[in-house]
């Protein structure tokens, strides 16, 4: 295998088929590159007998290099193949190795993006399963959630309209004793409700355009509105028909999820004391676009030739929607 094979290995052959390797590999790296290189254990992990799968050529494979999925019960035809598959990852790893095709610069770079993201990966599963998240801590955040007197939900019409005035014009209709239903099918700008008469059934407040939820609020049930109200979508008619309250799951249904928020809120907070402790020096991702170089006096130019052609031989090679209510 070529340092160029590298590049030739399709995308369908996992990521990790040389995870298992990369301590020794960047070690070897290291011994002719003479660069700095990232932390890694150069012995062979300690693996429990009741979790080794296969072992190639003395090096055991643990079951944890399987997915989820085929660590579950499997036909025994797919364990073979799941285990085939292991079976040749490990073989070229170990060919990687045998090669020391972690001299190639390249490959070097790309085992140290892999290793990168594995220690941060750990280190962040690590840092979140530690964090201590006490009884109070959830409570305050259930009570957050879920504040006491908070609305529950609405069930309303609408007619949407494109100008103020059109909206007055059927607020007087409708003061007149015309039939709500019957304007918004006719007159109304939302197609989703139009043929419904304006019905937008119930509905949690947080679910629409703010304006729209507070002229709602502002109403009484089976009462209309007195003025238009206008939204980022147009300018509102609306028939509040009835509200109800809504209750807030329990705690104790709640407690797992709240407790995982907060761990993650706590990394969040942990990386970005990382950041302001850290010397971070940032650089464009993407140079900028290469000059066309100044022709000098005594080119082919300047005497008088035309330029080279873009790519002839001559040319030098450049550098949570709200819904509408």
């Amino acid at each position: 295998m070529t340092k160029h094979a590298l590049r030739n290995i399709p995308d369908s052959f996992p990521k990790l088929a040389l995870a298992a390797g990369l301590a020794t590999a960047l070690q070897l790296a290291g011994c002719d590159r003479g660069n700095p290189t990232p932390t890694a254990a150069t012995a062979t992990p300690t693996i429990k007998p009741e979790a080794v799968v296969a072992t190639v050529n003395g090096h055991p494979i643990a079951r944890s290099a399987l997915s989820p999925q085929q660590r579950g019960p499997m036909p025994p035809a797919m364990q073979e193949k799941a285990l085939d598959d292991l079976i040749a990852r490990e073989l070229v790893r170990q060919e990687f190795e045998q090669q020391q095709l972690a001299n190639d610069p390249e490959a070097a770079e790309r085992i140290d993006t892999v290793l990168r993201v594995t220690y941060s990966q750990l280190a962040a599963e690590r840092f979140i399963k530690s964090a201590e998240i006490s009884d109070d801590d959830l409570k305050k955040a259930y009570e957050a959630k879920y504040p006491p007197g908070q609305p529950g939900e609405y069930k309303a019409r609408h007619i949407l309209l494109s100008e103020e005035a059109e909206a007055k014009d059927v607020i007087a209709q409708l003061q007149g004793g015309a039939k709500f239903e019957e304007l918004a099918g006719k007159l109304s700008k939302d197609p989703g409700s139009k043929s419904k008469g304006g019905d937008l059934g119930w509905f949690e407040p947080n679910r629409m355009d703010p304006a729209f939820s507070a002229g709602v609020a502002a109403l009484n049930n089976g009462e209309s509105s007195s003025q238009p109200v206008h939204s980022k979508f147009g300018w509102h008619v609306i028939l509040r028909e009835d509200s109800r309250e809504k209750q807030p799951p329990s705690f104790e249904s709640e407690k797992e999820r709240l407790r995982n928020g907060l761990r993650m809120e706590r990394f969040q907070q942990h990386v970005e004391q990382l950041k302001q402790a850290a010397k971070i020096e940032r650089k464009p991702i993407a140079p900028p676009p290469a000059k066309p170089a100044e022709p000098s006096p005594g080119s082919a130019v300047g005497a008088g030739q035309p330029p080279a052609l873009p790519g002839g031989a001559a040319s030098a090679p450049a550098g949570t929607p709200t819904p509408h209510p």
